[in-house]
């Protein structure tokens, strides 16, 4: 048993000063006033970590280690980054890979993270998440074409226990996103009344750039370039990719990637599905200098979490330097809000029990600050 102790503590909304944490095997038994806990735990092992701040440990809530050795030029705009990475792809280096997948997690440590949703579309990164406290994978699936979305659909039918075994990583099945994936294989793994996996999260990047509205009505530069690569059989019909997603059926509960273009009545019918949405800004902006709007999604209540996305479309997968970035373009937001998206709002996210909370994990990170207002001091 230990006890852990910061002149702050963040316990995911704000933070509280002069308060202590004890943990045993980083299960939180109490939380108390430093002088009540020394009292009441004399013989704990206590750390004092000085003058900063005290996490419980932050989350990466959507990244893709499979792409880490891949680097493509920033600013391309959408579409032509989208055409560049369909290429680079094929170029692929497995032992330049592996070792950058090893880089890629240790950067994660380094930067305090403590659980991490990676999108994998071959289930080799999880192997390389056991330095990861608490290791998510969702299982990305796509094509356009029918038969293949459907021998997609058979494997996964027939491999679901396989798919899930991995004993250290929680395995999720996933969609890709509209433009990328047949209806069949978007209903099989969004849809409630999936026996194998109806009751697993999913995580769909959505509204990531300007032209999947169009998609959905199989238009615009998107829908074109994919059409020239062959990639795209049927035609869709909808007004908007809302349009598209609500007519496969009743959703469920999961994660909507970017959302750099959401609108205030699509944030509420995903709230209303009791989804999230997760921002990745610096990758928003490295692709086509856009950013998630984080005033109207703070304002909207619904769930916000945070994540890196890749090194194709990032200058690092630093969590802190996110959060530093998006601080710069929305200074006027509370510092802690910032930090709640790190935090609490990926624990809620991934559905885990993390956090200073008794009974919940906590992965105790320390960041240095000197002043009162130390979580802005952190941004800054």
């Amino acid at each position: 048993m230990e006890i852990v102790y910061a002149k702050w503590l963040f316990d995911g909304k704000k933070l509280r000063k002069q308060t202590a944490c004890v943990l045993e095997n980083n299960i939180v038994i109490d939380l108390l006033p430093l002088k009540v806990a020394k009292k009441l735990y004399p013989l704990s092992n206590f750390i004092d970590y000085g003058e900063g701040v005290l996490f419980s440990g932050f989350v990466n809530a959507h990244t893709h280690l499979e792409l880490s050795n891949i680097k493509i030029e920033p600013y391309l705009g959408f579409v032509n980054w989208l055409k560049t990475m369909i290429e680079s792809k094929k170029q692929d280096n497995e032992n330049q890979l592996q070792n950058s997948i090893k880089i890629a997690v240790d950067t994660q440590i380094e930067n305090g993270v403590c659980a991490l949703a990676d999108i994998s579309n071959t289930l080799k990164t999880a192997d390389y998440l056991t330095k990861i406290p608490k290791p998510i994978i969702f299982f990305e699936n796509y094509s356009l074409k029918k038969d293949i979305a459907n021998e997609k659909i058979t494997y996964i039918e027939n491999n679901i226990d396989n798919i899930k075994q991995k004993k250290y990583v929680k395995i999720y099945v996933s969609a890709h996103s509209i433009y990328s994936t047949h209806k069949n294989l978007l209903k099989y793994t969004l849809l409630k009344n999936n026996p194998k996996i109806g009751n697993d999260l999913f995580s769909l990047h959505f509204l990531e750039s300007e032209y999947e509205n169009l998609f959905a009505n199989s238009c615009g530069d998107l829908y074109e370039m994919l059409q020239q690569k062959g990639l795209i059989e049927d035609k869709l019909h909808y007004t908007s990719a809302l349009e598209y997603i609500k007519s496969l059926g009743d959703i469920k509960k999961g994660l909507f990637v970017h959302c750099v273009y959401i609108k205030p009545h699509e944030i509420d019918f995903l709230k209303s599905k009791g989804s999230s949405i997760v921002i990745s800004p610096r990758s928003n902006y490295y692709i086509s200098k856009t950013l998630p709007n984080l005033e109207l999604l703070k304002k909207s209540g619904i769930n916000v979490a945070i994540g890196t996305d890749s090194l194709a479309s990032n200058w690092d997968l630093s969590i802190i330097n996110e959060l530093k970035f998006l601080y710069k373009y929305y200074s006027t937001i509370d510092p802690a809000y910032f930090f709640e998206l790190a935090t609490l709002g990926g624990y809620n996210a991934l559905n885990l029990k993390i956090g200073f909370k008794k009974g919940f994990y906590a992965y105790p990170f320390f960041i240095r600050a000197s002043t009162n207002n130390a979580l802005e001091e952190i941004l800054q």
